[in-house]
C-alpha cells in the first residue's frame, strides 16, 4: 500500500515465483495506492513465474483517488468532507501499518506523523470531487 501526494510517484515490481517441484502452491500478490492530487502517480508491475500447473496464484493493483462511496457514507452520518478525507487516509495507512510487523508504538508515531503531514486541505478539488 502507498499514499503519494503533490508529484510525488510510487513504484511497486513484485514476483511470486512458483517452481516445478512447488505443488499445491498458493500465493497471492496485490499493491493498493491512493493519489492524492492530480500530479501525484503511481505504477504497479506485478509479475508471475509459474512452473507448475498445481497451483493457485494470483495479482491484482489498483491506484484510486479518494474512495468516493466512503467519502459519501461518510458524509451520511454527519463527519465533515476534511474529516471524512483525513480518516479515509488514517484508515488506508493503519491497515498497512497493522501488517508491517512494527511494534504499536512505532505503528502509532508513523501514523501521528502520517497525520500531520497530511494537509487534506491541500488535496486537489478534481480529486476530492
Amino acid at each position: 500500500k502507498g499514499v503519494a501526494d503533490d508529484t510525488a510517484g510510487c513504484i511497486y515490481s513484485g514476483l511470486i515465483d512458483i517452481s516445478e517441484d512447488a505443488q499445491d502452491s498458493n500465493a497471492d500478490q496485490d499493491n493498493q495506492y491512493i493519489k492524492l492530487s492530480e500530479q501525484a502517480w503511481a505504477w504497479s508491475v506485478p509479475n508471475l513465474q509459474i512452473h507448475n500447473n498445481d497451483v493457485h496464484c494470483s495479482h491484482a493493483s489498483s491506484v484510486s483517488d479518494l474512495d468516493k462511496d466512503q467519502q459519501y457514507y461518510l458524509h451520511s452520518r454527519g463527519v465533515s468532507p476534511e474529516m471524512a478525507n483525513q480518516l479515509i487516509v488514517h484508515g488506508f495507512c493503519a491497515d498497512l501499518l497493522n501488517h508491517s510487523g512494527l511494534s504499536k508504538e512505532q505503528s502509532e508515531e508513523i501514523l501521528t506523523l502520517v497525520d500531520n503531514k497530511i494537509d487534506i486541505s491541500s488535496i486537489s478539488k478534481e480529486v476530492l470531487s
